[in-house]
Protein backbone atom coordinates (compact mmCIF):
# COMPACT_ATOMS: atom_id res chain seq x y z
CA UNK A 1 0.00 0.00 0.00
CA UNK A 2 1.73 3.67 -1.32
CA UNK A 3 2.08 5.96 0.80
CA UNK A 4 2.51 9.64 -0.09
CA UNK A 5 6.43 9.58 0.24
CA UNK A 6 6.43 6.54 -2.02
CA UNK A 7 4.21 8.51 -4.49
CA UNK A 8 6.57 11.46 -4.48
CA UNK A 9 9.81 8.98 -5.56
CA UNK A 10 7.73 7.69 -7.64
CA UNK A 11 6.97 10.46 -9.62
CA UNK A 12 10.71 12.01 -8.87
CA UNK A 13 12.01 8.67 -10.65
CA UNK A 14 9.65 8.57 -13.64
CA UNK A 15 10.68 12.44 -13.82
CA UNK A 16 14.53 11.36 -14.04
CA UNK A 17 13.52 8.50 -16.33
CA UNK A 18 11.05 10.25 -18.99
CA UNK A 19 10.73 13.56 -18.06
CA UNK A 20 8.67 15.82 -15.91
CA UNK A 21 5.08 16.63 -18.65
CA UNK A 22 5.07 12.57 -19.05
CA UNK A 23 6.07 11.93 -15.46
CA UNK A 24 2.63 14.26 -15.01
CA UNK A 25 0.44 12.78 -17.06
CA UNK A 26 1.08 8.91 -15.84
CA UNK A 27 0.85 10.15 -11.99
CA UNK A 28 -2.32 11.40 -12.80
CA UNK A 29 -3.80 8.11 -14.19
CA UNK A 30 -3.06 6.82 -10.92
CA UNK A 31 -5.50 6.67 -8.10
CA UNK A 32 -4.95 9.05 -5.19
CA UNK A 33 -6.17 5.71 -2.79
CA UNK A 34 -4.86 2.17 -3.16
CA UNK A 35 -6.08 -0.09 -5.93
CA UNK A 36 -8.34 -2.58 -3.50
CA UNK A 37 -9.69 1.34 -2.10
CA UNK A 38 -11.52 1.75 -5.05
CA UNK A 39 -15.23 1.40 -5.82
CA UNK A 40 -16.49 -1.06 -8.55
CA UNK A 41 -19.54 -0.53 -10.71
CA UNK A 42 -20.94 -3.40 -9.20
CA UNK A 43 -20.05 -2.01 -5.51
CA UNK A 44 -21.91 1.31 -6.39
CA UNK A 45 -24.74 -0.96 -7.81
CA UNK A 46 -25.17 -2.70 -4.70
CA UNK A 47 -25.12 -0.02 -2.63
CA UNK A 48 -27.61 1.99 -4.56
CA UNK A 49 -29.88 -1.13 -4.49
CA UNK A 50 -29.48 -1.24 -0.27
CA UNK A 51 -30.05 2.32 -0.16
CA UNK A 52 -33.44 2.21 -2.48
CA UNK A 53 -34.09 -0.52 0.42
CA UNK A 54 -33.29 1.36 3.24
CA UNK A 55 -35.41 4.60 1.94
CA UNK A 56 -38.12 2.29 0.81
CA UNK A 57 -38.44 1.33 4.61
CA UNK A 58 -37.85 4.92 5.49
CA UNK A 59 -41.09 5.78 3.92
CA UNK A 60 -42.52 3.22 5.35
CA UNK A 61 -42.01 4.42 8.66
CA UNK A 62 -43.03 8.38 7.36
CA UNK A 63 -46.29 7.32 5.87
CA UNK A 64 -47.23 5.19 8.82
CA UNK A 65 -46.14 7.76 11.10
CA UNK A 66 -48.28 10.08 9.27
CA UNK A 67 -50.96 7.85 9.03
CA UNK A 68 -51.44 7.38 12.53
CA UNK A 69 -50.74 11.33 13.46
CA UNK A 70 -53.93 12.72 10.99
CA UNK A 71 -56.27 9.05 12.34
CA UNK A 72 -55.18 10.57 15.80
CA UNK A 73 -56.07 14.25 14.74
CA UNK A 74 -59.17 13.59 13.09
CA UNK A 75 -60.34 11.45 16.16
CA UNK A 76 -59.45 14.33 18.69
CA UNK A 77 -61.61 16.67 16.02
CA UNK A 78 -64.48 14.59 15.86
CA UNK A 79 -64.96 14.04 19.59
CA UNK A 80 -64.12 18.07 20.12
CA UNK A 81 -67.39 18.83 17.45
CA UNK A 82 -69.53 16.00 19.08
CA UNK A 83 -69.00 17.30 22.43
CA UNK A 84 -69.62 21.14 21.18
CA UNK A 85 -72.69 20.15 19.39
CA UNK A 86 -73.95 18.63 22.90
CA UNK A 87 -73.38 21.76 24.89
CA UNK A 88 -75.00 23.60 22.13
CA UNK A 89 -77.67 21.62 22.35
CA UNK A 90 -77.84 21.38 25.91
CA UNK A 91 -77.55 24.95 25.80
CA UNK A 92 -80.58 25.62 23.02
CA UNK A 93 -83.11 23.35 25.22
CA UNK A 94 -82.38 24.81 28.32
CA UNK A 95 -82.83 28.68 26.69
CA UNK A 96 -85.82 27.15 24.96
CA UNK A 97 -87.30 25.71 28.76
CA UNK A 98 -86.94 28.92 30.51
Amino acid sequence: MPDERARHDLRHALTRAIGAEEAATLMEQLPPVPWDRLATKDDVEAFGQRMDLRFEALEHKLTAEFRAQIIDQNRLLFFSMVGAIFTAASLAFAAARF
